[in-house]
């Protein structure tokens, strides 16, 4: 797997868990961080907008932990911060 694979993925993992998948839009700066001691996990970060709980729109960083395999991968979790 490559890194624009990678981000692409990641960004359906984040749309998925989202309250509203269909609003979301997501910021150009998407990037994966290779972990140091298991070239395996990537961590792949970056900004989406959607609609929240209340209607309104908000923006928030997001964090996608993934196991990869050559061309293999599996998400680990996503977490979401501000």
């Amino acid at each position: 797997m490559n890194e624009s694979k990678a981000c692409t993925e990641a960004q359906m993992y984040v749309k998925q868990n989202m309250r509203d998948p269909s609003s979301a839009k997501f910021e150009n700066d998407c990037r994966v961080i290779k972990d140091n001691t298991n070239n395996n996990l990537w961590y792949i970060q970056g900004t989406v907008r959607g609609t929240n709980g209340f209607g309104g729109v908000s923006t928030q960083r997001y964090t996608v932990t993934m196991l990869v395999d050559g061309s293999n991968y599996e998400v680990k979790g996503v977490s979401f911060y501000w």
